[in-house]
C-alpha cells in the first residue's frame, strides 16, 4: 500500500484524493470511488 513499492507517490495520491473530494455532491455522497474518480459498484 505504501513505502518504496507504492504504485503512486504521496503527492500524486493527495492530488487525486482532493480532486475526488471536490467532485462529491449530494447525489453521489456515500458512494465508493476509485483513485481515478470512477465509482466502485457496491
Amino acid at each position: 500500500m505504501g513505502g518504496p513499492n507504492a504504485e503512486i507517490s504521496v503527492e500524486v495520491c493527495v492530488e487525486k484524493l482532493r480532486r475526488n473530494l471536490q467532485a462529491v455532491t449530494l447525489d453521489n455522497s456515500g458512494a465508493f470511488f476509485e483513485i481515478d474518480g470512477s465509482v466502485i459498484p457496491w
